[in-house]
């Protein structure tokens, strides 16, 4: 069992405006604080598969 930070990088969409997009589909985001800033999600544990496709679709619609 692990967990991990998960980067992604969606061309032509500011990290900060992605987390606030996929915060109101209801899942949860971060923004990097690196040089080159980038959207976050951090699953857990408690993270069910079927959040983690959630997840994916909803990170795929915003490109």
């Amino acid at each position: 069992m692990s967990a991990g930070i998960v980067c992604v990088d969606v061309p032509g969409l500011p990290p900060q405006n992605a987390v606030l997009m996929l915060r109101e589909q209801g899942i949860v985001a971060s923004s990097t604080s690196y040089a080159t800033s980038y959207l976050g999600l951090g699953p857990s544990i408690v993270t069910t598969p079927e959040q983690v496709d959630e997840a994916v679709e909803a990170v795929a619609a915003l490109a």
